[in-house]
């Protein structure tokens, strides 16, 4: 009976009828379900079956069994879970697909993509079907092949090592902190963000290995956002992981007010000036002490579209507390920014947003403190420069609730 079913399995591959269940996944074969989606069953799977008379299928060969444990993955021991059978199958099907879409240089598209499987950029939602090109009898030695023609995939392969370790979690970053994706309009800040990551890691040269739109937009697009999330989150992060990355785990699009609103808390307090705004206006912090710290604990939780991620949602009590420290941000945002755009001003801090707009909710109070701060920044400078100290006005407003 099995033999009968994969007959007619068969069958429906090579005639393109395939049940979209059986096609789904084979993310790393694929390109992306916008690109030539008329050409995938159902739109459902990735562009593997992009021209159905040049692939077939053997459902015999379901690869369900290759999982690589997130603390694996970008370690060598991430290769252990493919034989290399199965590797030199994702190049020359990536290959064949490249030249399908009539991308240039097929062979980098086609490594990127092998290097990403090799280093563990797949996971246990991950289901592969085997597919060999038509008229391909070996594809190790037409692996071999390409890299005898290109005199060497040595530069290149180290090019990809390095992009599984910037693209993935540049995809992550960006829609953590920014809600977005390379689409659209979108596309020109995306690139701009992903090359000032890529400079810190020194790596800024090997985002020209391939057209943006293909680096950014579809090579590495069945990783999603879930995976970097799990090896962000797995402890101790592995070290291939740039640290650029890992300094910036924390950061949450949604709640970038409240841990933002929490460091400037924090720097007042050193400079000794929360202490009696907190008394004069009636300011609480408790709130967002709390929810900062629970965010820097797992951003991933408080994200927008958490969903995304695969997480559990905010329960009631959480969401609660979440909201009174909105409350208490929105009540102190505007003593926060005056500080910010005087005594901090130009220091990353100083130059963060994302409360600027609550604050200017009370104009009037941001402008006495703003005048108030400036004074005393003026003052502490005719002091240190030897001057004779006169801040021309400070001392009225902060004897007086600046609201």
């Amino acid at each position: 009976m099995y033999a009968d079913q994969k007959k007619q399995k068969v069958s429906q591959a090579e005639t393109g009828t395939e049940e979209p269940e059986a096609l789904h996944l084979m993310q790393l074969h694929g390109v992306d379900d916008n690109i030539n989606k008329s050409n995938t069953t159902g739109g459902r799977c990735l562009a593997v079956n992009v021209a159905d008379h040049v692939m077939h299928t053997d459902p015999m060969n379901v690869l369900d069994e290759a999982v690589v444990p997130i603390g694996d993955v970008l370690t060598p021991n991430a290769s252990k879970a493919f034989d290399d059978h199965m590797l030199a199958s994702v190049y020359v099907l990536a290959r064949e697909q490249a030249k399908e879409l009539k991308i240039r240089e097929p062979e980098k598209w086609a490594l990127l993509r092998m290097e990403a499987v090799k280093l563990g950029w797949w996971g246990e939602q991950s289901l592969m079907v085997r597919r060999v090109p038509v008229g391909v009898e070996d594809v190790i030695k037409e692996f071999d092949k390409d890299n005898h023609l290109t005199l060497g995939f040595g530069p290149m392969s180290d090019d990809c090592l390095k992009l599984c370790c910037l693209v993935p979690f540049i995809a992550e970053l960006s829609f953590r902190v920014y809600g977005s994706a390379y689409q659209g309009d979108g596309k020109q800040d995306y690139v701009a963000r992903a090359k000032k990551l890529a400079t810190k890691t020194q790596w800024e040269d090997q985002l020209n290995y391939l057209d943006e739109d293909l680096l950014f937009g579809n090579s590495l697009k069945w990783i999603d956002v879930r995976r970097p999330m799990e090896v962000l989150k797995n402890e101790p992060v592995v070290s291939s992981v740039p640290n650029v990355f890992i300094s910036r785990k924390t950061a949450s699009a949604g709640v970038a007010s409240i841990t933002t609103s929490l460091a400037v808390i924090d720097s007042m307090i050193q400079s000794g000036w929360w202490g009696s705004l907190k008394e004069i206006c009636g300011f609480e912090e408790d709130a967002i002490r709390e929810v900062s710290k629970r965010i820097h604990r797992d951003p991933w939780r408080y994200h927008l579209k958490s969903s995304e991620y695969g997480v559990m949602p905010l329960n009631v009590a959480e969401t609660e507390l979440l909201e009174k420290a909105r409350t208490q941000v929105y009540k102190c945002a505007f003593a926060l920014q005056a500080y910010m755009d005087s005594i901090i001003q130009g220091t990353h801090l100083g130059n963060a947003k994302s409360i600027r707009k609550m604050a200017f909710q009370n104009y009037m109070g941001y402008q006495r403190l703003m005048n108030f701060f400036r004074g005393v920044r003026q003052a502490k400078l005719k002091t240190l420069s030897g001057g004779a100290g006169n801040s021309g006005g400070g001392g009225g407003a902060g004897s007086s609730n600046p609201t």
